[in-house]
């Protein structure tokens, strides 16, 4: 009975603790993004920065709020398309990454922290709040 309860609290603290991360680690990267936009360092495309900045930070925000939201389906809408948007943040990033250095086709692309983002959006927009 004991271990039972156990495994319940460790299932439902477990994607709580990918949420966060993700959440957080999309958030500030989004949230980097718009400092690094803005800042002058990269003001040839600070219009498009702001928008991948933004919707970075959204991206995360909705994580979290997704698992927050008490609204039924709402909330595992809100969760499936934050994830969905990471999932295409990330592939944007892979995109440029791979244009600009040969990353994609070498094990430096399992260093970066990108294909761990992916990864976990990809999560969350397939499982959603289930």
């Amino acid at each position: 009975m004991i271990q039972d309860r156990r495994n319940v609290h460790a299932q439902t603290l477990a994607p709580w603790i990918l949420r966060l991360f993700l959440g957080i680690s999309i958030f500030l990267r989004g949230l980097d993004f718009v400092y690094t936009t803005n800042s002058g360092i990269d003001s040839s495309a600070s219009i498009a920065g702001n928008i991948i900045a933004l919707s970075e930070m959204s991206a995360g925000i909705g994580i979290i709020l997704g698992g927050v939201i008490y609204a039924g389906d709402l909330s595992d809408r809100i969760t499936r398309f934050s994830g969905l948007l990471v999932v295409l943040i990330m592939s944007v990033a892979f995109y440029r990454y791979a244009v600009y250095s040969d990353v994609m086709l070498s094990f430096d692309l399992f260093k970066s922290e990108k294909i761990g983002l992916f990864a976990l959006g990809l999560y969350f927009s397939l499982r959603g709040n289930n």
